[in-house]
């Protein structure tokens, strides 16, 4: 059972609280990854950019193909 959502669908409620559990799982992942885990903090990254980088400004842009190209730029050990 879904908790309802006043002035939704049940399928709007529904979609609302699996993308909350996304992003927030996500927001976790990064966290616990910051040190320790890099490609989980990448995949945690590339599930949360789509709300991150939502209006594509040109400094998040940049911000990401910095540490894209850093990371494989890095020896795998670090």
């Amino acid at each position: 059972m879904v908790c309802k959502v006043p002035g939704l669908s049940d399928r709007e409620s529904t979609f609302i609280f699996q993308k909350t559990f996304i992003y927030l799982q996500a927001i976790i992942n990064y966290w616990k990854a910051i040190r320790t885990n890099p490609l989980l903090k990448q995949a945690a990254r590339r599930e949360f950019s789509s709300i991150w980088s939502a209006r594509h400004h040109s400094i998040y842009c940049l911000i990401e193909v910095s540490e894209e190209v850093q990371s494989i730029r890095l020896c795998p050990e670090i």
